[in-house]
């Protein structure tokens, strides 16, 4: 399965990409006031340009939970937003994931 080059600029720019095809390099839990309730960020790839300020929503965290979501996993990132508020925290726009669906995990050997 290849990778979607060029996405993630793209969606940076404003462009609506239909279900490109990404990998997962980094999944990193972030510390919230609110203990009830998990955040992850993830770094994200289309093997040309990666973005490290990808969130997953809440409503997604099971699939981490059970390990349906790892490093180097492929998935296709079916509904997405952007965040322009997130500037203000991390200096750069915000992914959100609001729906993705797992491929496979590729092997880095």
């Amino acid at each position: 399965m290849s990778l979607t080059k060029g996405a993630i600029a793209r969606i940076m720019q404003g462009e609506r990409v239909l279900n490109p095809v990404l990998q997962i390099l980094n999944i990193q839990k972030l510390n919230t006031d609110n203990s009830d309730e998990d955040r992850f960020c993830l770094t994200i790839s289309d093997g040309e340009y990666y973005h490290n300020c990808t969130l997953l929503a809440s409503e997604l965290n099971k699939m981490q939970h059970r390990g349906r979501l790892n490093e180097n996993s492929i998935v296709w990132l079916n509904k997405y937003s952007i965040d322009m508020a997130g500037r203000r925290v991390s200096g750069g726009l915000e992914i959100i994931v609001d729906e993705l669906t797992h491929c496979c995990i590729r092997d880095m050997k």
